[in-house]
């Protein structure tokens, strides 16, 4: 009689194994604190996102999820440029969640026609919720809509009251 040998392959899934899973991140407006700060940067004139890690951080995204809690996301489909796998999500049928897992990395994903043009910081700040996670371990901990550097302000004001002394003194 032949003997037969079967076997078994048990699939241990860590759902709630003492696994503590983070509450998503809401953007904040200033200046980036974390070295490795999701940057949120939109572009209210055509409603395109551009999000970047902070300048110099050796980090990668693996995933990244943003949910919009008003449904505001108008991209239904995959970016052009963007590697899209199976389990990406582009706005998904209401509008309401943006979804990539590139297990190979990525620092930064620039979305067309995401929003409606006009959408101001508040709103983003109010409406949008972060997770993901990095390639070498660790999810986000830090979003932020960057403001241009007090220096950049400064150099911008005193341009504009050369100009306009300049143009005084030409009278």
């Amino acid at each position: 009689m032949a003997t037969t040998t079967r076997i078994v392959m048990v699939f241990v899934v860590g759902l709630g194994c003492g696994v503590t899973k983070a509450e998503p991140i809401s953007p904040r407006i200033g200046l980036p604190t974390d070295p490795d700060a999701v940057l949120l940067n939109y572009d209210p004139a055509v409603g395109d996102l551009w999000i970047t890690l902070n300048e110099g951080s050796a980090a990668s995204f693996t995933t990244l999820e943003i949910t919009s809690a008003s449904n505001a996301f108008r991209v239904s489909s995959c970016p052009a440029g963007v590697f899209c796998g199976l389990f990406d999500i582009w706005g998904g049928p209401d509008g309401r969640k943006i979804f990539r897992l590139d297990p190979a990395g990525f620092s930064e994903l620039y979305i067309e026609n995401a929003l409606d043009p006009g959408v101001t910081a508040d709103f983003l700040v109010d409406d949008l919720r972060f997770d993901g996670s990095f390639a070498g371990g660790g999810g986000l901990t830090e979003v932020v809509i960057p403001i241009p550097e007090p220096t950049a302000l400064m150099l911008c004001g005193i341009g504009c009251i050369s100009i306009h002394l300049v143009r005084r003194r030409d009278r």
